[in-house]
């Protein structure tokens, strides 16, 4: 009973997993060049994701003191908090007009992610 318990829960797992990548769109994160030898290269282990509703963080190490931007067509929100490891944090983009926007994400040692998406 234990083995089917498990195995149900991995079936599940994968599927909502297929689902949100499905349903959301990546944002290709660059690391805003601070130097000559610099590639821009994020360092960071972190992921965006927009689907014209939410826009997600998922940060694969947990990072404290972070200030996430987002603007555009208008709009321009900032937020500051911590982001747990393996914890998707999602932000309610659902009253953003149709456009290009753009995100920052600034680190606490000043290392600024950006990325642009459009909402549809």
């Amino acid at each position: 009973m234990k083995k089917l318990l498990l195995l149900l829960i991995v079936l599940c797992s994968a599927n909502i997993s297929q689902v949100f990548a499905e349903e959301n769109k990546p944002i290709k994160l660059e690391k805003k060049v601070k130097d000559k030898n610099d590639d821009g290269r994020s360092s960071t282990l972190l992921e965006a994701y927009e689907n014209d509703v939410t826009l997600s963080l998922l940060p694969y190490l947990g990072i404290s003191n972070v200030t996430i931007i987002i603007s555009g067509n208008g709009v321009m929100d900032s937020y500051t908090l911590s982001l747990p490891a393996n914890q998707m944090q999602s932000f309610d983009i659902s009253t953003y007009g149709e456009g290009d926007y753009q995100l920052q994400i600034v680190l606490p040692d000043g290392e600024v992610l950006s990325g642009d998406f459009v909402i549809e």
